[in-house]
């Protein structure tokens, strides 16, 4: 599932109604919406995650472990990019590396989004110390990868019990 937030909550209905797992991969929920992605995970099995490509996902592990090994010397800033059709901003992507970042460092850094052309997706988290930078990227340059991520974790759910599942989780499978 990968449409619109209200399109996905219809179809996660459908699919508790069917005892169905579910792939989301839908971005821009509400607070309300996730919840409701919780409570069915009691009921079915659910891989949720803002980005399904396995790079991006090991960008997300990686990130929260520079972000605490560096300490409170280096600014740290999310830069995205996608196509200009991009509804979201910043993406679910940027967010989560956000996220990755809070939990090493208690806080969220600042994001800056560009939404331009047919930029499929690049994530770039900005380390910057005195003296140095790191850069860590991530460029999706089709969409080849988030679907062969799709299909890693549909096979990662077959005989899962209910849970809510990330592709941390399939990548670790």
């Amino acid at each position: 599932e990968f449409t619109a937030p209200d399109a996905t909550i219809t179809h996660l209905e459908a699919a508790v109604r069917k005892g169905a797992a579910m792939v989301i991969g839908t971005t821009a929920l509400s607070p309300g919406q996730i919840e409701k992605v919780r409570r069915a995970s009691e009921k079915i099995p659910i891989v949720f995650s803002p980005n399904m490509s396995v790079g991006a996902n090991l960008l997300f592990r990686v990130t929260e472990e520079v972000s605490g090994a560096l300490g409170g010397d280096y600014d740290i800033e999310i830069i995205e990019a996608h196509h200009s059709r991009k509804k979201d901003a910043p993406s679910g992507t940027a967010k989560r590396l956000g996220e990755a970042v809070s939990r090493a460092r208690g806080k969220t850094p600042p994001m800056h989004s560009i939404r331009a052309g047919d930029i499929v997706g690049d994530h770039t988290v900005v380390f910057a110390g005195t003296g140095e930078r790191i850069e860590l990227t991530h460029r999706a340059q089709s969409r080849d990868a988030f679907a062969r991520g799709a299909l890693d974790a549909a096979r990662f759910l077959k005989g899962k019990k209910p849970g809510l599942y990330s592709m941390q989780d399939v990548i670790k499978a």
